[in-house]
């Protein structure tokens, strides 16, 4: 007997019935994959973006330290032709040849108060003032019949004072610190930076000090000594351009 044509038809509707809902599944599945890709692609480029911003942000930051630092170095130099030409120039005084020639501590000691930052030595010995200055200049004094008498020795102290007038003529902005370290420990500092604040011994990076993150940026400051010129600037700049950068993604 031949299979009636109602019956075919049944099967038919049934398959079609079945594959139907598969094909539902299928749409949805891949709507659910294209979204789920769309959210991937937008969070990579949201971080792709903050990273992009952290590093120009860290750059431009960077090349900004690095100025002050070159700036400040110039200036330290200066002060040491300072120095020098105050050294000299106390050499060349007659009392001071005479107060070393006599050995004269008095007459020396002085010449010391009145000057400032010296140190004044004779037969190698201190008469007046000070010598142990990590900073200074020292010139010979020489008599009237070319004999070596003693020495000056004039001194820039690596003080706050100094941090401030190299950060004059850097140019510092008011949220940024040019510190002078001494093996990595704070001497002085231009801004709100501690004596005794350890500074790392890297070139450049990030520190926390008191809490705040800083971007920071050291070079040699004296020669055959660990003393060096660090600038600070707070790392705040940098997390708001990314977090202004990833909102606009």
């Amino acid at each position: 007997m031949q299979p009636s044509k109602l019956s075919g038809e049944g099967e038919a509707t049934a398959t079609l019935a079945r594959i139907a809902p598969r094909a539902a599944r299928g749409r949805l599945a891949l709507a659910l994959w294209a979204l789920l890709l769309g959210a991937v692609v937008v969070i990579v480029s949201t971080w792709v973006a903050g990273q992009i911003a952290e590093s120009q942000e860290r750059d431009t930051l960077d090349t900004r330290l690095a100025a002050y630092l070159r700036v400040g170095r110039e200036e330290f130099a200066d002060e040491l032709a300072d120095a020098e030409t105050k050294a000299k120039r106390i050499a060349a005084s007659n009392d001071v040849q005479r107060a070393l020639a006599d050995g004269d501590a008095e007459a020396a000691a002085q010449i010391a108060a009145t000057e400032g930052d010296i140190g004044l030595l004779a037969d190698g010995q201190l008469l007046a003032g000070e010598e142990s200055w990590a900073a200074s200049r020292t010139v010979d004094v020489v008599d009237d019949e070319g004999e070596t008498v003693g020495s000056v020795v004039a001194g820039v102290p690596l003080d706050e004072e100094l941090a401030d007038r190299l950060a004059r003529a850097a140019g510092l902005l008011e949220m940024d610190v040019l510190a002078i370290a001494d093996a990595g420990e704070t001497l002085a500092a231009s801004g709100a930076l501690p004596p005794g604040a350890t500074l790392p011994s890297d070139e450049q990076g990030t520190t926390e000090q008191d809490g705040e993150s800083y971007r920071f940026v050291s070079t040699p400051l004296l020669e055959g000594t660990d003393v060096s010129l660090a600038a600070l600037s707070s790392e705040e700049p940098v997390a708001a351009a990314v977090d202004d950068t990833q909102r606009r993604a």
